[in-house]
């Protein structure tokens, strides 16, 4: 999400809290449909391209995604790009979540509203959509959403789910703005969505997924039974 008001980049990665965050802003203002969340990664959005943007396959295919589809959802503020200056001056921000909890949420969710799975999908047991998605789509680790082309991991903030509110506490004072209110736009406890709990096998295999993540930003695994 580009805000130009606030002069920041915020990057939404799915089931961290991001749909409320865009709500608060005002990203959809114009638009309350299906799919009005901006899922952009800072490499869609990173001003110039540099050398390094050519230098491996994923680069390259999200360079080419960028020159084919400039809004990638009938939303028309996820059209909103960043000029080379305002990339450099804009302030840049995320929430991240622990990835056992971030893939159950998304499993959730597409229990919920069929409209989520692909054409012809059946969604099978957690356990075999765990073995089978962990990694994929939209449950991709953190580090493709907030990797720049160079590799590096610059953010200005980057806020722990667990940890939401005194989070956006010093989101807000690093803008200037007033303290931060969110609702809960897709809050599927709320919402009645049966939970599946954790199995060691769920458990290691997320673990071994996201490997990365939980060693970069101090994640603890849940409970079997959890």
């Amino acid at each position: 999400m580009v805000s130009h008001e606030h002069r920041f980049i915020f990057i939404h990665i799915v089931k961290c809290a991001g749909t409320s965050i865009e709500k608060y802003f005002g990203h959809h203002d114009e638009y309350e449909g299906w799919n009005m969340q901006d899922h952009r990664t800072i490499r869609d959005l990173e001003r110039p391209l540099s050398v390094a943007a050519f230098r491996s396959r994923e680069n390259l295919r999200l360079v080419a995604r960028r020159s084919l589809k400039r809004n990638p959802t009938p939303n028309p503020r996820n059209g909103r790009t960043v000029t080379a200056q305002q990339f450099r001056d804009y302030y840049k921000w995320t929430v991240v979540r622990d990835p056992w909890h971030r893939v159950r949420s998304w499993y959730m969710g597409l229990a919920r509203d069929a409209r989520m799975l692909k054409d012809g999908e059946r969604l099978p047991d957690f356990d075999r959509f765990v073995q089978e998605q962990a990694g994929t789509r939209e449950l991709r680790p953190v580090h493709h959403w907030l990797t720049r082309f160079d590799g590096s991991l610059a953010m200005d903030r980057i806020v722990h789910f667990d940890a939401l509110d005194e989070g956006l506490h010093q989101v807000a004072q690093d803008l200037g703005l007033p303290p931060i209110q969110l609702g809960h736009e897709l809050n599927s406890t709320a919402m009645k969505t049966p939970k599946p709990q954790f199995t060691q096998r769920t458990i290691d295999r997320i673990s071994e997924v996201y490997a990365a993540e939980i060693r970069d930003f101090g994640f603890a695994p849940p409970q079997v039974g959890a």
